[in-house]
């Protein structure tokens, strides 16, 4: 009989809501796409490389969330970029953040 126990309690995975957004730039001869490395100061895959992505707020679309965090991230605004492709949900889990 095993009567060792554990000193961690599993606690139930907790959604979050996040929208990435991939910048393409067509102005300067062949098509860009815009990566951007993750702060070293965010909560979760710190030194990675990601689309521009952020949580979204309660009260606020997932189109308004992205807009924002477009501009937060890049400086442009609304009118100057415009939405080619709305994705579907994905869920994704990954228990080393605790959340999905």
């Amino acid at each position: 009989m095993n009567t060792q126990h554990s000193d961690t309690i599993q606690q139930p995975l907790r959604p979050t809501h996040v929208v990435t957004s991939f910048l393409k730039r067509t102005d300067a001869g062949e098509p860009r796409i815009l990566i951007v490395r993750r702060s070293q100061r965010v909560g979760s895959y710190q030194g990675h490389w990601a689309g521009i992505s952020g949580f979204v707020e309660p009260g606020v679309t997932p189109d308004e969330q992205a807009y924002t965090e477009i501009r937060e991230e890049t400086g442009l605004q609304r009118e100057q970029v415009r939405m080619l492709r709305r994705g579907s949900v994905v869920e994704h889990l990954d228990p080393s953040l605790n959340r999905h």
